[in-house]
């Protein structure tokens, strides 16, 4: 009986004395760098290495620390890979993937980095290419780019604001950008 106790074969013995005494090890909590890597797909050094666990709005990776502290996974990856970023500095994708993680893809910058290649790279809504973005093209537009050209004529020949409103679907505030170059800027090249 006392033989059977020692190899944990005994109703009484405490499950974490019979799983020492079996030879079992003692499970660890697995560090956050290896939480981490876990939730990635990795790739190739070149290839995107997108975060697959959850994500925040926008389509960032987002990675939980603690309880409650979620931290975005493409800045776990530089501070896992390159060490701490200083105050101030972001770290932005040069691959534009908003879930890849691979350290090689990544670079640290300002926020006014940041947005500089968000221009040069064209993404920025003006730039996108996209039907829907400017003037008629837009889904939302309620004028046409000859009614604009004929709101201005018209504001130039004198007529006001509000009058120029009657005659159109939008009100004397929207005229009144149209015609100071606020809206439908794109017209006046």
């Amino acid at each position: 009986m006392i033989l059977d106790i020692m190899r944990g074969r005994g109703a009484d013995t405490p499950r974490p004395l019979r799983r020492l005494v079996e030879g079992a090890s003692v499970k660890r909590k697995p560090t956050p760098e290896a939480r981490f890597w876990a939730k990635v797909a990795r790739g190739s050094e070149t290839e995107c290495w997108p975060w697959t666990a959850s994500t925040a709005g926008g389509g960032y990776g987002q990675f939980g620390l603690r309880a409650g502290s979620c931290i975005p996974a493409h800045r776990f990856a530089w501070v896992a890979t390159h060490g701490p970023i200083l105050d101030g500095l972001w770290v932005l994708h040069r691959c534009d993937n908003r879930p890849c993680c691979n350290p090689a893809h990544l670079f640290i910058g300002t926020r006014q980095d940041n947005m500089d290649d968000m221009v040069a790279k064209r993404r920025h809504w003006a730039h996108r290419g996209l039907p829907g973005n400017l003037g008629e093209q837009n889904g939302r537009a309620k004028l046409t780019a000859e009614q604009v050209r004929e709101i201005r004529k018209r504001h130039a020949d004198g007529e006001s604001q509000s009058s120029i409103a009657r005659d159109y679907p939008v009100g004397r505030i929207k005229v009144g950008q149209i015609v100071r170059g606020e809206a439908w800027r794109h017209l006046l090249a």
